[in-house]
Parts: structure tokens; sequence; C-alpha cells
């Protein structure tokens, strides 16, 4: 309609003039609108497969940032080449994710997509096992079982963002409305950048323009009246958010985890685009952020297994109650080891923070005003570059790379000049308090076996070092270190492995040979010459000796094959803790395979545990480069519908391996105790009897049970003092060690870790000394759905429950 004015009303070059102000309103659109359009937080794009148009369809991969231990998700999205998917298609996708140099477990994953018929789109998110780093991804699509000609693509995954970095992993999860706000502003700013092609076509075909005198007021009241209309829809309906809506300001965090000083003190607090904008880049720090939709969280606790905090708003976290599912994939996550930050407590009221006994942090805890300038190491050198990694070194600064250039990537200030100046800007960051009051303000308590922090403040952002020291303080270093709360770095190997083997599996058996070779001996020597003699055709004993002999040495080769039985063989140790303020128990199981025949089934779980293997080495002591990106794989995961399936070197045929199972179940029945003066009483609420049950009270005082059935109330007896509680359970202690020095790697460069997860180092301290108001009991039966193979037969199995009073 504005046009049509234009055109009707005005004169030729006054309408040149018009046209010329809404060419340069457009251009000031389109270059300050983009940083907005940058900053909405969507997963980051991998590429897309050249799929030929007669397919019909087009796959493009976006992956999660910043990865590590745990699960990756990935997503598939397809689009059709015509308006919409013209049938139904079946599609097997495999990937097979890796970097330049080969391991022992090397894999393809392989899922099922169905296109759905008359879609504009589809999308699909898969969990991928990250137990090596990727620098790339091959991906092949089937149809069918058969290969779809030109489906196949080898991505490189390019940027520090998508390398595995060995540090913690903190998931900030930022508004729905105000990532809407940013959308809506790309969208915008894709409109304009059409109007401004449109516009360009337009001038170009009319006259040439008369002095700008002519028209100025008109001209200058059209350009503010297009600029207006443009940018007035991208202006939130609310002009002034709540703050718990706005995008955490991380400066202050970053630095409590060794990170430079922000040298941008001059700004008080970021805005949600640039505060946004900075959670998606590499951080110079030990430490990297997720950006996660409050309106898009997953339904799968594995889309977090990577994580090692999670940073919400306590409106946010309510809002996400809302949803089960969703709800439910959080507090899995948290259950299982996770931490989670809650901050705007006061904003709203939340059911995990009602759950979790919390108390305030000890004032010990927080770092007063000498420890503050200790610890910030002012002397040093304000490092503000990122992280490069390398598969030889693992993660290193970008900053080592110009030590012998003398420069230093954003400046060489001195720590103390950027902390002085942060101070005369009167900056948060620079701001100290009392310990008490910190320590006030900041609430801890366990939640499973991952830990809650309420943040008592409506915008702790960006605050002060001291303030997110304290509470990276009371979290602890082995909490935040994803290794130490699970208890292996999969490429590392671990020395556990050695704690949990199958005896008498897997090797010749000589005695047996020994004893067959003998009676081979005395039966071709002197009793067949004797009976061929006896019967006048020796001559025959060239003939019969040669037989027997090959009857004889095949016979040795079936029986040491079948030796060890047909069936897999078994061994487990696991441990579930259960928290009843919570309502969960978290089981993590330890489990050892010796397969013959059912190798080839592989091993099979729920989607809903995580499962790692542990090695028995590096993955590395034995490198070798990779000469083709889709060959030398040995293993295969395949995701079925609720299940997924390990194949190949993950249990390869007369070879011990080992897994360990990770399983988060949310439970309303549990141990109900009942707990008075002089007599104590326990109700099995649970769905497997108990054995050796043992409690020591808070006096010191032991109490036990021999025997409690599914929903009974039994009385536990109070024993001698000095006696020794029943658990015939032994630590998790390798007996033998034996040195496994590569000759690819002389000196020793890829040691196997030795960590143990911090539920079994808490066992193996219980086994030592019981705390006052904590107990265990043996079960009678492991779980059955977390062993992975049906037709097992089980060498060893122990199964501990153990948890402390409500």
């Amino acid at each position: 309609m504005f046009r049509e004015f234009i055109d009707v009303h005005l004169p030729c070059r006054m309408r040149g003039l018009v046209q010329l102000a809404w060419l340069l309103a457009g251009l000031m659109l389109w270059m300050g609108g983009g940083a907005a359009a940058r900053c909405a937080a969507e997963p980051a794009f991998v590429g897309r497969m050249g799929v030929p148009i007669k397919h019909g369809f087009g796959l493009s991969v976006e992956m999660e940032t910043a990865p590590g231990n745990g699960f990756q998700p990935v997503y598939l999205q397809f689009v059709p080449t015509t308006r919409t998917f013209t049938r139904e298609r079946n599609l097997t996708i495999e990937i097979s994710p890796g970097d330049q140099m080969q391991s022992g477990i090397d894999f393809t994953y392989r899922c099922q997509v169905q296109l759905p018929q008359n879609a504009r789109d589809f999308r699909s998110v898969q969990y991928i096992p990250y137990y090596y780093p990727w620098s790339q991804m091959h991906v092949r699509v089937l149809e069918d079982e058969r290969p779809l000609q030109g489906c196949v693509t080898t991505f490189g995954l390019n940027g520090a963002r998508q390398s595995p970095l060995q540090h913690p992993t903190i998931g900030v999860v930022v508004s729905g409305k105000m990532n809407r706000v940013l959308k809506q502003n790309a969208n915008n700013e894709t409109q304009r950048q059409a109007n401004y092609r449109q516009t360009l076509t337009r001038l170009a075909t009319r006259p040439a323009l008369p002095h700008v005198m002519a028209g100025g007021a008109v001209v200058q009241a059209t350009a503010l009246w297009i600029y207006g209309a443009a940018v007035g829809a991208d202006v939130p309906t609310d002009s002034d958010p709540p703050a718990w809506q706005v995008c955490p300001d991380v400066r202050s965090l970053r630095t409590a985890f060794a990170g430079a000083i922000p040298v941008d003190t001059d700004v008080p607090r970021l805005d949600h685009a640039t505060a946004l904008q900075q959670l998606e880049q590499v951080q110079p720090a030990e430490v990297q952020f997720r950006v996660l939709d409050a309106e898009q969280m997953s339904e799968q606790w594995l889309a977090y297994s990577q994580l090692d905090v999670m940073l919400i708003a306590a409106p946010l976290l309510q809002q996400l109650e809302a949803q089960p599912d969703a709800y439910r994939a959080l507090t899995d996550w948290l259950a299982n080891g996770g931490n989670l930050w809650v901050y705007a407590t006061g904003q709203a009221s939340c059911k995990v923070l009602d759950q979790v006994p919390l108390q305030p942090i000890a004032a010990s805890l927080v770092l007063g005003k000498p420890a503050v300038a200790k610890r910030l190491q002012l002397g040093e050198i304000n490092d503000q570059s990122g992280w490069d990694y390398n598969t030889y070194n693992g993660a290193t600064r970008v900053s080592q790379n110009y030590a012998f250039s003398g420069t230093m990537p954003g400046g060489s200030s001195l720590r103390r000049q950027v902390f002085e100046t942060a101070k005369k800007n009167e900056h948060a960051f620079a701001a100290t308090a009392s310990p008490a009051s910190i320590a006030s303000r900041i609430r801890q308590g366990q939640f499973g076996l991952g830990t809650v922090t309420a943040i008592d403040a409506a915008d702790p952002f960006p605050q002060s070092y001291q303030f997110w020291s304290s509470v990276v303080r009371a979290t602890g270093s082995k909490q935040l270190d994803w290794s130490e709360r699970h208890g292996l770095d999969v490429p590392s190997g671990s020395t556990h492995y050695w704690s949990l083997l199958i005896g008498s599996v897997g090797q010749p058996p000589v005695k047996s040979f020994i004893g067959l070779n003998t009676l081979f001996v005395l039966v071709v020597g002197p009793l067949c010459y004797l009976y061929l003699r006896r019967r006048q055709h020796l001559f025959l004993l060239f003939f019969v000796a040669p037989a027997l002999a090959l009857l004889v040495t095949g016979g040795l080769v079936v029986y040491a094959y079948f030796a060890d039985g047909v069936r897999t063989r078994t061994r487990v140790r696991q441990v579930t803790w259960v928290d009843p303020h919570a309502g969960y128990q978290v089981t993590q199981s330890r489990q050892s395979y010796f397969a013959v025949l059912g190798s080839r089934r592989g091993l099979t779980y729920p989607d809903d545990v995580a499962v790692y293997p542990v090695l028995r080495g590096s993955i590395r002591a034995g490198y070798r480069y990779r000469r083709d990106s889709s060959n030398g794989r040995q293993g295969m995961v395949t995701a079925l519908e609720d299940r997924t399936q390990f194949r190949g070197c993950f249990l390869p045929p007369r070879s011990q391996v080992q897994m360990l199972v990770f399983k988060p179940e949310a439970r309303s029945d549990s141990l109900q105790w009942d707990v008075g003066d002089g007599r104590v009483a326990v109700t099995n609420g649970l769905d497997v009897d108990l054995r050796n049950l043992t409690l020591r009270d808070k006096s010191g005082g032991i109490w036990q049970a021999e025997h409690v059935a599914v929903g009974q109330r039994v009385p536990l007896t109070r024993v001698a003092v000095g006696t020794k509680p029943k658990l015939a359970v032994a630590p998790l202690v390798p007996d033998v060690l034996p040195n496994l020095r590569s000759t690819r790697d002389p000196w020793g460069r890829y040691i196997a870790g030795s960590h143990a997860s911090q539920l079994e180092q808490r066992l193996d301290s219980w086994l030592q000394y019981l705390p006052p108001q904590r107990y265990y009991a043996i079960a009678d039966s492991s779980g059955q759905t977390l062993l992975g193979t049906e037709d097992a037969e089980m060498t060893d199995a122990v199964h501990v429950v153990m948890g402390q009073l409500p």
C-alpha cells in the first residue's frame, strides 16, 4: 500500500529519492540485524549430503557442540525435494564417527528412520556413544538394506567447539521466550534482505536521481517510517523482561574455572543476545558451555550425559515440571551424578528444591579477600586465548602456539592490571563480601548421586568471582569431573578391568591335553602294536597311527573350543544407591563377559541406560593412521525400537570384555525405616529380597537382619560391640596388574586410568568402616535387564544395596 502511494502521488524524481532512502534503511538493518540472527541457540551445522534429486529428499547433519564423554546428540534433518515427501520411506542411516587414528573400538552406528508421507520435513535425534574423539563422520544412507546411489559423504568437524575438551561442561538453560524474539529477529532480517534485493532491482530500472535537496524532508521521513516499521516487530512485548529470562552473564563464573579475568568490565551486565553469543564460543577457561532451550528440552536423559552441570532459573525449572517426560530426563541425569544449579529461587517453587534437604554451605568454602587475590594469580598473564585439540596431547591453549613469537592473542596484560580496571569500573566481578553473607545465599543438598545447589538471588550474573568460586568449591572438583564420577575415561582404559575377570576361561586346558596325549601314546604305541601283531596285520600300523593321530588332534581342538561351554559367561558386580528423599534408586553395574558361540548376537541393553566399555589399556597404545574413513570398523552399535545392540569388538569370540552400565530409576517405594529408642525395624519396598542387612545408628551401634523379603517388615537385632558386619563383598582392587607396555609406546605415554566411580569408592570405604546412619545389604538377584544377554551362565554375581537413613 505504501509503495502504491509512492508510485501514484509522488513525481518521478521524488520517487527516486524515496527509493534511495528505502535502500539505505534496508542496508542499515541488514548490517545491524545480523547479530541477533546469529545468536539463536541451535545445534552446530555439520554439513549437507549431496543427495541426488531422483531420491526425493535431502539430508543435513547437526550436532551439539562441546562434546565429551557420554552420548553425543546428533540431529538428522530431512527435507523433500518437492513440496512434501511423496511416499513413506524406510531408511537406514549408518554413521561412522572417528578421527585420523584408528582404535580397537571404532564402530558404525546404525539407526532406522521413517520419512512420513506428505510431511514437509522430518527431524530425528540420535544419541551416539562418544567413546573416542571425533574429527569426522562418515554417513551412508540405505533403503531396504541396499545403499542408495550417491548417498554417502564424509563430514569434517571443524572448530574447537566440536572437538573433545577435557573440561567440565555446563548446560545453560535459556528462556524460550527470549529465544523466540531472537528467531523472530532472524526471520525479519531474512525478509529485510529479500526486500533489499528487490529494492536494488527496482532502482536499476529507475531514471537517474535528482539533486538530494529536492525532497530531503520527504526522504528522511520515509526512511524513518520504514526503519521504525521494520524494527518494531523485533521488540518483545515486555520491554523490560524479568531478570531470569535474560541469558546468564557467565563472565565471573568462567573465571572461577581458572579462566581469564573479563576485560569488558565497563559493561555491568551483558544483554541477552551478547551473553548467548558468548556462551557459544570457545571459553578462555577450563570450562565449556552448551546452550539448552527451555522449550525444547530432551525427553531422554542420555542427551545430558556429557554435561557436568546444568544451570537453570527456578521459573524455567517450574515450567519444565509441566512436561513429565522432559522433567524425568533431567531428574534421571541428576540422580545419576549430575549437578543442578538453580538460581532465582524466590521467583518460583520447584519440586526438586522441596524434595532435597538443602543446607547453607560452610563459610569455610568462601574465599576471603586475601585468598581471592591469591587464587586469581594476579601476577600472571591474562590469557584470553581458547583451546585447541591435538590427538597426541589433548587440549592445549592456543596461546602456546605464540610462545616463540612473543605475542599473545588478545594482548598480554597482567591479570592484576585487568583486575584493577574492574575495581575502578566498580564491576561486580571485583566485589567482595563477608564469607558468612555469601554462604547464606548458597544452599546445597544431595539428589541421588548428584547435587542440587540453590542460589538465592534473582539475578546472580555476573556477580563476583568470590561468589561463583564458592559455588564451584561447594560442588567439589571430583563431582565436577566426569571421569571421577563415572569411574572411567573410555579412551584411557582402566586398571579395574583386572578386578573382575572370569577365572578359568579363555585358556588352553593344559592338564586335559597332557592326559589325552599320554593316552594317545599308549594306545598307538604298545596297545595298537600288540593287537595288530597278534592279528598278523602289523602292516596296518602305518595307516592306523596317522588316522588315530588325526582323530585325536581334531578331538583336542574340539575339546579346547567347547571346554569353556557354549553359553556366554558373565560376572557381575552391581551396586544400587537408594535415595528416599529424591524417590530414586541408581544402579551401577560392572559386568564381564566371555562369549564362545553367542558373540554374533552381541549385547542388547534398554535404550535408557548408559553403557561404557572398560578397556584394559589405552586405545592409543597401538595407534595407526586410518586409511579409509569407512573401513576398519570392528564394532556395530544398532539403535532398535527400544533397545541398543552392541556387536563386533564389544563382544568378540573367546575374549573377555567388560562393560560399565548406569541405570537411574525413579521409585516411590524403597526401604521404610522405623528407628526409635532401643528398636530398629525395616519394611522392604524394593523388588528384591535382602540378605545380611546391616545398619549403624547415630550412636555407633550395629544392627543386623539375616533376611528381609519383598514387602516384609522385619525388626533388626543389635549385635555386640566389635562385631564385624556380614557382607561377603571384596573391594574393587585388581589382584594382578600385568605390565602391558606396548612396543609402539615404549615411553608409557598412554597409561591406563585407575578411576573407580564415586559409588564404588563409597562402597569400598564402607566395607572398611560403615559410617553412622548408613546401611548396606546383599540383594538376592541382580538386574537381569542390565546384563545385555538373556542366555548367559552366571559365574559370579553380587548385588549390593546401600544408602543412608532419611
